[in-house]
């Protein structure tokens, strides 16, 4: 099978690097169609000669881009770019399979008329005039341009891919069950679950993984917490953001930066990355961490929220080292994620959760097993395996 994947944003290479690690199998050749940037991100994989990368020149205009798809005789295609960025392939007929990513629910829901209007009229409330037109083509324009895009997924024998069972739910109202699929956002790499060398076992291991940004995670109020906590968090654990800075101002990457190195002046050991981390350096920090904290904040706007609408890295963090994890009250978490993933209602109840857990190895120890458990179900042969077997229902 000739397989292609499309990300036509700088975004997404975890993604695309597991549907690689799925394909790569039965002599499948994979056909990535993308950016110098993306392809500098997937730098890991090698020289594989199942792999080729298809760039799309500076200056090329995207509708000439796509239509070079159809030269490479593909056989299926996953969109992993957002969809917004592919109306032009709502007035094609590919001719082959397109399964495209759904990355946020509530953009895809059908909404009544009178619901458009009165998200439009909060959300202008909320972001101001200077976003009056983005808002205006949210609500309005980009649901027709969706509408446009499923009948082409669909038309093309198709299917909308999400990451977990409950988005599939959520999703379920606006497609039939037979038309979506579930997929990873990462894999399990089952030797990232192997003992750790041993380490100062003396402190807890925490890694908060993903990009530096204040508007996904609630770094400020955690750093305000360790301060006031400082002697336990010095003695009993230390973090690791593992993610590199955001592009985008509002995101405050610096800000991020600067008040880790104020707990590093004051003897907290924290460690944090300024540029890209390589796939092979990022799993090995993520495999030597104790447990993940994945203290995102949920409501991400109106009608959007982390595990209810849209999924969030985080959970196959876990899934791709075998960890376990906290998320915070609110976080919806979906029926294949819930033997291993631990809900704090606030910071002080984290920290006593965490003094428990570093105090008592055999917990860990107990909880890294139910993890292990449950992500061997994410093992890319098994996942190819069942893709084969539902793809012709």
């Amino acid at each position: 099978m000739r397989l292609g994947i499309i990300e036509l944003m700088d975004s997404h290479s975890t993604l695309i690097h597991s549907l690689i690690n799925i394909y790569d199998f039965d002599q499948n050749e994979i056909v990535i169609f993308t950016t110098p940037i993306i392809k500098e991100y997937l730098r890991d994989l090698g020289q594989s000669d199942n792999v080729q990368f298809v760039i799309k020149p500076d200056g090329q205009n995207l509708k000439s881009f796509l239509n070079t798809l159809r030269a490479y005789e593909l056989d299926k295609a996953y969109i992993t770019t957002f969809a917004s960025d592919l109306t032009i392939l709502s007035r094609s007929r590919p001719g082959f399979p397109v399964c495209l990513f759904i990355h946020n629910i509530n953009e895809w829901i059908k909404r009544t008329p009178v619901k458009k209007i009165k998200d439009f009229i909060e959300a202008v409330k909320i972001h101001g005039i200077k976003k009056f037109a983005y808002q205006l083509k949210k609500q309005f324009i980009y649901p027709i341009l969706n509408r446009k895009i499923s009948i082409m997924v669909t038309g093309s024998g198709g299917k909308f891919i999400v990451l977990n069972s409950l988005l599939k739910e959520q999703l379920a109202d606006t497609f039939p069950g037979e038309e979506i699929e579930i997929l990873p956002f990462w894999i399990y790499d089952n030797r990232l679950s192997a003992p750790p060398t041993p380490k100062d076992s003396s402190r807890l291991s925490i890694c908060i993984p993903g990009k530096l940004s204040t508007t996904r995670r609630d770094y400020m109020n955690l750093f305000h917490f360790i301060a006031e906590h400082l002697d336990l968090f010095i003695q009993n654990f230390e973090l690791i953001l593992l993610g590199n800075k955001s592009p985008f101002k509002e995101e405050r990457s610096d800000e991020i930066i600067k008040a880790a190195e104020s707990l590093q002046e004051k003897g907290f050991r924290v460690q944090f990355y300024n540029e890209f981390i390589p796939f092979q350096e990022y799993s090995r920090i993520l495999s030597g961490s104790d447990i993940l904290l994945g203290n995102v904040i949920t409501q991400q706007g109106i009608g959007r929220s982390y595990g209810l609408t849209k999924d969030t890295g985080m959970i196959y963090n876990m899934v791709h080292a075998a960890k376990p994890g906290f998320v915070p009250e609110g976080f919806k978490v979906a029926k294949e994620f819930q033997d291993y993933i631990i809900v704090y209602e606030n910071y002080d109840t984290l920290l006593e959760k965490l003094l428990r857990i570093k105090n008592d190895r055999t917990l860990l120890a107990r909880l890294q097993k139910k993890a292990r458990k449950a992500s061997e179900n994410f093992e890319p042969y098994q996942i190819y395996k069942r893709i084969e077997k539902n793809k012709d229902k």
